[in-house]
């Protein structure tokens, strides 16, 4: 009896132990580029660990913790207080590996979507797999303020859609191209498919799965985000989609519309206010972070975490 007792604890004792770190690990982001990168700035703490499991965990248990590099041959830990605007200013260093503390991945983010009534810095998201609506608010400084619940996809779009993957809202504000799915692409205007559509996804997009859509703005089209390219797409009415440009995120080139974009968007809108001139900053999300890129400058000028 008694051994049977002390081994059932051991194994209790071991669960809790193993689910804090994976827990602490589903909260820290490691996209390949970071492998071999660090953050070089002043840390708050230098410590000895076990692992990077264990590293990432001390980081999970401490508030003022953001990110951590983890030093593989010294089995090192530098507590860190920030995270980097922008992931290409990392150092290589080989040795080394750069991870963030972020729970986003927890929201199910699928799409987001320019909110075109506001008079200030906000867009639609859905989230919980693409059921659920929410709307950002962000100040001047593009500080996101307040999350506010909105209802669900498919009240926020006149139960056109019950969920969302992708969608891009056209200027016209009526016609639409979205995926409920993976597999088709989708195209309405205002309740009404498009003649022809829904199309299947391979054959618009090809092998590389679109990830994310964002409007054109001042012609009819949208962009399509894969994990490392940006095509163009133009809309000849009434329903006929050409494909313009492709714009591969490695392209250094001055043309390059997306160039410093990040890799592995899931979400795109443009942000900006009704009165405004015409947009010229996006709202570019990944599974781990947001960041607001400028497509004048081609930079990245705001990045944090949705939660």
């Amino acid at each position: 009896m008694y051994p049977n007792i002390h081994w059932h604890f051991i194994f209790m004792a071991f669960t809790i132990y193993f689910n804090e770190l994976t827990a602490s690990e589903i909260f820290f982001s490691s996209l390949d580029q970071e492998k071999g990168k660090k953050f070089s700035i002043p840390q708050m703490a230098v410590l000895k660990t076990r692992s990077r499991i264990e590293c990432t965990k001390l980081c999970h248990n401490m508030d003022t913790c953001k990110s951590v590099n983890f030093l593989k041959s010294t089995k090192t830990c530098e507590i860190l207080d920030r995270i980097p605007v922008d992931l290409n200013t990392l150092t290589t260093d080989t040795e080394s590996q750069y991870l963030e503390k972020s729970a986003q991945p927890l929201l199910g983010l699928t799409t987001a979507n320019y909110d075109f009534h506001a008079t200030f810095l906000a867009i639609y998201i859905a989230v919980e797999g693409g059921i659920t609506a929410k709307r950002l608010l962000f100040n001047n400084s593009y500080y996101l303020f307040s999350i506010e619940d909105a209802g669900t996809t498919k009240t926020k779009s006149h139960s056109i859609y019950s969920n969302l993957k992708n969608v891009a809202l056209l200027e016209d504000k009526l016609t639409s191209f979205a995926m409920e799915d993976m597999d088709n692409l989708l195209a309405m205007y205002s309740a009404t498919p498009l003649t022809g559509f829904p199309k299947a996804t391979s054959a618009i997009f090809g092998p590389d799965p679109a990830q994310a859509f964002i409007a054109k703005l001042g012609t009819d089209g949208f962009y399509a985000f894969t994990y490392d390219k940006v095509m163009e797409f133009s809309l000849m009415r009434p329903a006929t989609l050409t494909l313009d440009s492709i714009f591969h995120l490695d392209d250094e080139s001055t043309d390059n519309l997306w160039r410093n974009a990040p890799k592995g968007v899931i979400a795109a809108a443009w942000i900006h206010p009704k009165s405004s001139s015409p947009a010229t900053k996006a709202f570019l999300a990944t599974n781990t972070y947001y960041a607001i890129f400028d497509t004048v400058t081609k930079t990245i000028i705001k990045r944090d975490q949705l939660v």
